[in-house]
């Protein structure tokens, strides 16, 4: 059984979690204080839960209302349902063709740059993805790579599909390109898998979680900006899953999405602390971190990053009890 985890405060017609249900995916769909409750229960192929989450209610009542980081509770609704795949993605995301079909594609192996911008090897344009470290934007280095054998695609733990339409650019990009467009077309086909050591753009947008021993990494950070948590979440998720030699992939489109209404000078203040710490955390802090493989590898993470000043404190404690939930289901 395929599961979707998505989060909305949108009325089930005006999303697009029917579309996949259409490709056979369980959505767990999770509510906030402003989700209409009716637009989802007794749904078939969904299973919602409301604000006032029972199953794992001392960990909801750590998750703030009005906030993304409560689609953490769809993560442990699914990691208990025993699902070997989970599909991160939101409400305003067209499926277009199956992602499941991801290993189809023309693939390449990325052993350098440390830091590559990768969706310019999509496109002809000059565009950076949401969470590209801006003192690299005009970076010319050329991408190194190698051919891709079956076992390195057996190995790919999370793969990560752009979408066309409108893509997870940031405020800046939309406000400053002239070449901002909300439908905007990446080359098709494609596939990028990042070595060890080579840290690439991720999201919650569109990203295939397909190995359960890394459905720990899904744990999205409470007390960072919501432009921020989840880039942060999948630069952390990078580099722990290297130590379980799994690696990440970057596809061609999977998903057209028509995003939902955005200030973008609001997305731009929530981005501002994101940029003032990023190229630090992947050039220093994530690399110099010792990990051993384990599930508390993640703590390890956020025990540095909170030294850091990147996550607040209080942000052990709620991991802590994510990783207790899942410890428990298993």
């Amino acid at each position: 059984m395929k599961i979707a985890v998505i989060t909305t405060i949108n009325r089930l017609h005006d999303t697009f979690i029917n579309k996949l249900i259409d490709y056979n995916y369980n959505c767990i769909v999770v509510g906030d204080s402003k989700t209409p409750d009716s637009s989802y229960t007794y749904q078939n192929n969904i299973d919602y839960v409301p604000q006032e989450c029972k199953l794992f209610s001392t960990f909801s009542k750590q998750l703030p209302l009005n906030h993304y980081s409560r689609k953490n509770l769809g993560y442990l609704h699914a990691i208990k349902q025993n699902t070997p795949v989970i599909l991160d993605t939101d409400d305003d995301n067209l499926p277009t063709c199956s992602i499941s079909d991801w290993r189809d594609l023309s693939h390449s192996y990325v052993t350098g740059p440390d830091i590559p911008n990768i969706l310019k090897y999509f496109s002809d344009q000059h565009i950076w993805a949401r969470g590209y470290p801006l003192e690299l934007v005009n970076n010319t280095t050329e991408l190194l790579t190698r051919p891709v054998s079956d076992s390195d695609l057996d190995d790919v733990g999370i793969v990560q599909s752009l979408v066309n339409g409108d893509p997870d650019v940031d405020a800046i990009y939309r406000l400053t390109s002239k070449k901002y467009t909300n439908n905007f077309q990446f080359d098709s086909g494609k596939s990028y898998i990042m070595d060890a050591g080579v840290y690439s753009q991720g999201n919650t947008q569109a990203t295939l979680w397909i190995n359960p021993g890394l459905f720990h990494l899904l744990y999205i950070p409470v007390t960072v900006s919501f432009r921020f948590c989840d880039i942060l979440k999948m630069y952390v998720a990078q580099r722990c899953m290297w130590e379980h030699n799994c690696y990440f992939a970057i596809t061609s489109p999977f998903f057209y999405q028509t995003r939902n209404a955005h200030d973008y000078m609001k997305d731009f203040e929530s981005e501002v602390n994101m940029y003032t710490c990023l190229h630090d955390l992947l050039t220093d802090i994530l690399p110099s971190i010792k990990l051993i493989g384990d599930i508390y590898d993640i703590v390890r993470v956020y025990e540095v990053l909170a030294k850091k000043n990147i996550v607040n404190k209080d942000e052990l404690i709620i991991l802590k009890q994510f990783l207790q939930n899942i410890l428990l289901i298993n």
